[in-house]
């Protein structure tokens, strides 16, 4: 037989509903009342209740005044409290069990836990999980538990992902959470999420610190039922991911997990896995993987940076001396806090490239990664920026590196957009060049208006009838990624290949993408108007910087040609727009826009009903 009898387990199931409600509701009261200072007699009397009611969830009060310390200090609310607290009572069933009488799970006893504090409606929600025959005898040590049970076949014990918490930007401050090496180590950032750090270790060993495992417990079995997050017993109980379960490789109750709240991987048997509770599941992940931007061991070949393959990881050994220094560093620093200078998210890496100072240093250029180069313990794979350069394409400067008299094929490997702190204010001026929504393209606009010089100074060298009569035809296909001269309305731009479109026997009937680097329009074009890029095409910087609002996101609905139309009231070309950078991903920057006298872009995309807010 079931562990509890169907009709049990449709009232559990409803009130399972109710509890989530219930639960959203205190957690909003507790965020809307929290920085007020009246205070609210009666909401202590409520929280309890709830948090009994929670119970299902493992929720309790000590767990509410960790959330929030001042949870008993809220504005008057008494009519929604008591409200609250009424619905509370009435999740309470009043239910006649019968016919329960197996049981796959008996809790452990909690030396802690008092039966005489538990009052009747405690006790009717405690006996959902108990058998209705334990007699007066064996009813304290049933309900004297820890809060760890296996409901082995719930299916709604199984996780399968947790969020991770805020992204790590420039500016923010980290501490040091892990190191394995320059290429992987983990931070935490020091926000409102890394209150719950403390919180978590708490309560998981609250929970789990007399629960056992069962002794034929298979990887299968776990996977089926409770998902890839567990909870690890190692000097303390963690959170872990399983990364690799080893299925068919012989490894008996071995699996590689990953500690999501303070980074590094390790080896354990499955008898240290735990199913993770509910209650802690919907709490972010707490580390970020990063690696050290750009930098390489020091013997690292250039000719392997630039391989067109995925990312080799796996294939990077740092010397021991390396990592040896960088410990060093991390130790020998008298304050554990230190700022991002640097932040772009590598998807294919699933990590972000970080370059990071100590607060106590006054110069942001001595950096981490800097003093790693410095040492000799590191190679730059980028020359050095300087500010404000921003339209800086980094991967401009890996070709320059890797150029050879000899190439004939100049290819991008993946694109990583680099950018610095741009100024005190973290302003800049540019100008639309093109829109692809929802992406659109700018040109930055500095105090000399270099840009827009820039762009028509090189636009006459490209296009300078002496030297068109010299550019070499493609012999072959191209591939992707790689640098080209193409010919679009009579001019001839550089570009990027995007994509081959179409590919014939006939030479003149293969058609290209292509992406004009310096003014950020997609074009198809033919492969006979395409071009070899001489080599001192490559040495000024490409023009346009792709983008994407930051804060909100075009409504499904709404007409791709009315979406255009509008942008085209704001991207007026001889428009000046002030831009600031909020994050970087792989292959554009998420910004917001503000027009010359200061109108918010993103509201006017929301007033006119053409987008939504996400942030």
């Amino acid at each position: 037989m079931d562990l509890i009898n169907m009709q049990v387990q449709k009232h559990l199931e409803t009130l399972l509903e109710q509890c989530e409600t219930m639960e959203q509701q205190l957690l909003e009261l507790i965020k809307l009342y929290s920085s007020k200072p009246e205070r609210v007699e009666n909401l202590q009397k409520c929280c309890i209740c709830l948090s009994k009611v929670l119970k299902f969830k493992f929720w309790n009060k000590e767990m509410l005044l960790k959330l929030n310390p001042n949870w008993e200090e809220f504005s008057p609310a008494k009519t929604y409290v008591q409200k609250l607290l009424s619905d509370a009572t009435d999740l309470i069933p009043k239910l006649d069990i019968e016919g329960i009488n197996e049981f796959n799970e008996i809790y452990m006893s909690d030396e802690d836990d008092n039966l005489n504090d538990l009052d009747e409606s405690e006790r009717q929600f405690e006996v959902l999980f108990n058998n209705d025959k334990m007699n007066s005898e064996n009813e304290s040590q049933v309900l004297k538990r820890t809060r760890f049970t296996e409901f082995r076949g719930n299916c709604d014990m199984r996780v399968l992902n947790i969020e991770m918490g805020e992204k790590p930007k420039v500016n923010d401050i980290c501490m040091i959470a892990s190191v394995a090496t320059p290429d992987e180590f983990f931070i935490h950032l020091m926000n409102d999420d890394i209150k719950y750090l403390d919180i978590l270790s708490d309560y998981l060993w609250e929970a789990y610190k007399h629960s056992k495992n069962i002794a034929d417990v298979t990887k299968k079995e776990l996977w089926d039922t409770y998902g890839k997050y567990f909870a690890y017993e190692g000097a303390t109980w963690m959170r872990v991911e399983v990364l690799n379960w080893f299925w068919n490789k012989g490894k008996r109750g071995i699996v590689l997990v990953e500690l999501v709240d303070y980074g590094g991987r390790l080896y354990t048997d499955i008898v240290n896995l735990r199913p993770l509770l509910l209650s802690v599941a919907h709490f972010p992940k707490l580390a970020h993987r990063c690696h050290f931007a750009y930098l390489y061991p020091p013997d690292y070949t250039k000719s392997y940076m630039h391989t067109d393959t995925n990312w080799p990881k796996d294939t990077i050994n740092w010397p021991k001396d390396t990592i040896i220094y960088l410990y060093k560093i991390f130790e020998d620093f008298d304050v554990s806090q230190y700022k991002l200078t640097h932040v772009n998210y590598s998807s294919k890496r699933k990590s972000y490239a970080v370059d990071m100072v100590s607060t106590d240093k006054k110069d942001c250029n001595d950096t981490i990664g800097q003093m790693l180069i410095d040492s000799n313990c590191a190679i730059p794979f980028i020359y050095r920026l300087t500010v404000p350069k921003l339209n800086y394409c980094a991967i401009l400067n890996e070709l320059k590196m890797s150029f050879d008299i000899c190439d004939t094929v100049y290819a991008l490997p993946y694109f990583e957009p680099l950018v610095r702190e741009c100024s005190p204010e973290g302003k800049i001026l540019v100008k639309i060049t093109h829109i692809d929504v929802p992406y659109f393209y700018v040109d930055i606009v500095k105090k000399e208006n270099i840009s827009e010089s820039s762009l028509a100074s090189l636009a006459k060298r490209i296009n300078n009838p002496a030297k068109i009569l010299d550019y070499t035809r493609m012999v072959q296909v191209p591939v992707t990624y790689q640098i080209v001269l193409a010919q679009v309305n009579d001019k001839w731009h550089r570009a990027v290949i995007e994509e081959i479109k179409l590919r014939e026997y006939y030479y003149d009937k293969i058609m290209v993408q292509v992406f004009l680097v310096d003014s950020g329009e997609i074009c198809n074009v033919p492969l006979r108007n395409l071009r070899v890029i001489p080599q001192e095409m490559l040495f000024q910087d490409f023009l346009a910087v792709r983008c994407k609002l930051f804060s909100v996101k075009f409504k499904q609905h709404a007409d791709n040609a009315r979406i255009r139309d509008e942008f085209s009231k704001f991207f007026s070309r001889d428009s000046i727009f002030q831009v600031e950078i909020m994050a970087v991903t792989d292959c554009y920057f998420e910004v917001k826009l503000k027009t010359d006298d200061g109108k918010d872009v993103e509201q006017m995309l929301v007033d006119d009903r053409l987008a939504e807010r996400i942030i």
